[in-house]
Order: C-alpha cells, then structure tokens, then sequence
C-alpha cells in the first residue's frame, strides 16, 4: 500500500560550478537548496507546481554547464499509483519551476542527467525505458524502436 517516509535525503545535487550551491531531495518530497555550503538551506518544495505532497524525489541535478543556479528535478508518487512524470528545471536556485513533462510516458521517472558536452542534452530514463531531449527537455525522444537495441527491461 505504499511506503512509509522518514524525510531522509536520497538525492543530492552538488555544482560543478560553484562550489558551495548544493541541491537535496528526500523521500518524503522535500526539494532544498543551499547556496552556502550547508550553512542556510531554503526548502523550495512548494515553488514546484502540480506535484502531490509527500511525492519522493529521487534526482536532484544542478548543471555543469549553467553556472550552478539550473536544477532538474525529478519526483514520482509510485508508491501512491501515480505514475505521471514529474520533471522540472528551475533557473533561479528554485524560485521558479517549469514543467519538461510534456511528451514522455505516464510513467515512473527513475534518474535524469545532462549530456556531458550540451548544456541542452538530458537524458531521462523511466521505467518503460529511456528518452532523450536535445532542446532542454522542451521536446523528447525515445531510445526505441528500429536501429535502437535499447532494452527497456534486462533479463533476471
């Protein structure tokens, strides 16, 4: 029936950037951000919109490319049979929240990463398999179908 939640950090986002910027998420959906090493964290958690309270947060990203203040977020509610993709990018150390949702699969979101020389390139990867956006997260592709040997499953 679900999950019980102890807001324990199971994310954390350090900047490649700037040295003392550091994101957390934590099972009981708590999104924070401390822009001093640690020192002062503020909880950004209800700037996020459309995402339901105790929703787990299992990737917090701050960018290597953006100057530390870009974050993707990840969230899912699975353990409440909510399996919309709960993904967003903020661009002012979480004040603001976008939705980069749009056009992945109604289900869980397990990790996302930015490509390693692209400050546009994410790659998420869920439970149905893996996508692929080159704008951003504005659009996305799945890594399926024809010419792709992507499992979205591996064998026991």
């Amino acid at each position: 029936m679900g999950q019980s939640n102890y807001g324990n950090i199971v994310s954390i986002g350090e900047s490649p950037l700037a040295s003392k910027l550091i994101y957390a998420g934590t099972d009981d959906g708590q999104v924070q951000v401390t822009k001093d090493g640690g020192r002062t964290w503020t909880n950004v958690t209800s700037k996020i919109p459309g995402v339901p309270a105790q929703t787990y947060v299992s990737t917090v990203l701050a960018s290597r490319f953006k100057g530390g203040p870009r974050c993707t977020s990840r969230s899912t509610a699975i353990t409440t049979d909510d399996y919309k993709p709960y993904v967003f990018v903020s661009e002012d150390y979480g004040a603001t929240w976008k939705s980069l949702a749009a056009g992945l699969p109604e289900t869980s979101v397990n990790r996302i990463r930015e490509h390693p020389a692209s400050a546009s390139g994410l790659v998420l990867a869920h439970e149905r398999g893996v996508h692929v956006s080159n704008d951003g997260g504005a659009t996305w592709h799945a890594l399926s179908g024809p010419g792709f040997n992507m499992p979205t499953r591996l064998g026991r």
